[in-house]
Order: structure tokens, then C-alpha cells, then sequence
């Protein structure tokens, strides 16, 4: 329900009129045709001829203020879309990119743990090498220190 104002009892009679394409048609026309248009369209409401037209000039100038907002805001949805493709882009090849470093390092740890395996094969063949090299040192020191046979 719109308030009781003439200027909103105007739009409450523009908006009740069935032939809105022929009111556009009359405000596309220049000068006294248009307003003489739509005077005899509208008819006379209780002497509101000004309340109507100041009603449909402010109708036609917020369509033409919403299809001017309504281009900008598809221009920016298209800069958006564009701006998501390339960061849909970015975030696939960092994928990749993390993918590779992933199978790299699993490689690294195998690798190490080979590595480990070779160093513990070293350190047990280190100790027999120890203990027979122990075991040379006493039989040569065995006969070092033994006194010759008269």
C-alpha cells in the first residue's frame, strides 16, 4: 500500500494502467506531442496530469538508471568470470607443481632409506673388520713379544 501523498497516488494510477508500451512510446515523442499523448491516454485524474507525468518521468529515468547499472554489472561479472578462469589457472598449475614436489620427496625418502640400509651393512661389516683386525693385532703382537726359541 503507498502512502496517501499525490505523487505516490500517481504511481498507484500508472501502475494500475494496462498500456505501459504506449506511455514509453509517448515519452519517446518530443515536446507537447508527448505530453498531449499521454494527457489523452491517461485522461484527466482529478487534475494529477503533473503528479502522473513526474510519476512516469521518474519511472523511465530509474529504467534507464537500472539497465545502465545493470550493463556495468555484467561488464564486471565478465572481468570476474576472467579473473576466476585465470585463478582456476594458477591454483591447476600449483597443483601440479605440489603434485611433483609430493612424488619427489617420496622419492627423497626411499632414496634415504636405502641409504640407511647401505650405512647399517657398512657399520656391521666395520665391526667383523674390527674384531678380525683385533684378532691379527693379538697374534702379531703374540709373536712380537714371545721370545725367540733357543
Amino acid at each position: 500500500m503507498l502512502p496517501s501523498w499525490p505523487y505516490f497516488q500517481g504511481l498507484a494510477l500508472f501502475a494500475a494502467e494496462p498500456a505501459y508500451p504506449e506511455l514509453l512510446k509517448a515519452r519517446s515523442r518530443r515536446g507537447s506531442d508527448a505530453r498531449a499523448a499521454l494527457l489523452c491516454h491517461n485522461g484527466c485524474y482529478n487534475g494529477e496530469r503533473m503528479d502522473q507525468e513526474r510519476a512516469i518521468e521518474f519511472i523511465l529515468d530509474q529504467q534507464a538508471k537500472l539497465a545502465a547499472g545493470l550493463v556495468e554489472l555484467q561488464a564486471r561479472f565478465v572481468e570476474l568470470q576472467s579473473g576466476l578462469n585465470d585463478l582456476r589457472s594458477i591454483v591447476t598449475t600449483v597443483v601440479g607443481v605440489q603434485q611433483g614436489f609430493g612424488q619427489a620427496l617420496l622419492q627423497t625418502q626411499e632414496q634415504l632409506q636405502r641409504t640407511n640400509e647401505q650405512v647399517s651393512r657398512v657399520a656391521e661389516a666395520q665391526l667383523l673388520t674390527e674384531e678380525r683386525l683385533n684378532t691379527l693385532i693379538a697374534i702379531v703382537d703374540g709373536i712380537i713379544r714371545r721370545p725367540p726359541p733357543q
